[in-house]
Formats: C-alpha cells, sequence, structure tokens
C-alpha cells in the first residue's frame, strides 16, 4: 500500500491556551489549512494540573489531531501522565 501522505504538504499548528480544548483544536487546524493551502494539519496541547482520579498528584494532558482535507480524515489522540519529565 502506497503512503497516502507521500510528497503532500502538511501544516503543524499549536496554542497556549487550556480551555475547551477540542473545539480550539479544530478551528486551529482548519485556519492554519486555510492560511496555508496545506491539505493536512497537526494541532496539539497540553496542560499540566491535578490528576483527574488522585487530584493530590500532579498529571500532564496531551492532546493532538490529524485534519486530512484530501482523505476527508480527523484523528484524535490524547494522553495523560504523572510522570515526571526533567529536560
Amino acid at each position: 500500500m502506497q503512503n497516502p501522505f507521500a510528497g503532500r504538504k502538511a501544516v503543524l499548528a499549536t496554542m497556549h491556551k487550556k480551555k475547551q480544548v477540542i473545539t480550539p483544536l479544530f478551528k486551529k487546524a482548519l485556519h492554519a489549512l486555510e492560511l496555508t493551502g496545506a491539505e493536512i494539519a497537526i494541532a496539539g496541547e497540553g496542560s499540566f494540573g491535578p490528576d483527574p482520579n488522585f487530584t493530590l498528584i500532579g498529571s500532564n494532558f496531551e492532546i493532538v489531531l490529524l485534519m486530512d482535507r484530501k482523505l476527508r480524515l480527523e484523528v484524535i489522540g490524547k494522553h495523560i501522565t504523572n510522570q515526571l519529565i526533567l529536560w
């Protein structure tokens, strides 16, 4: 099977505001596609705060969106961890 993304233009969008993450990701991806003329957009957002299950433990929540106009595809991924990552 041939790679459906090979040779195509993509754009990466990110933002730092943390409220209502899903809707802004879609808007951001669509806006980035309109601005650049790309067919593929990747948008991401993350936040740090209390763990949803154990409020005394901090957690990191990340969400990403892949939007492909040509394939009419939208993929959302999310990950939450309470592991401390030091750079």
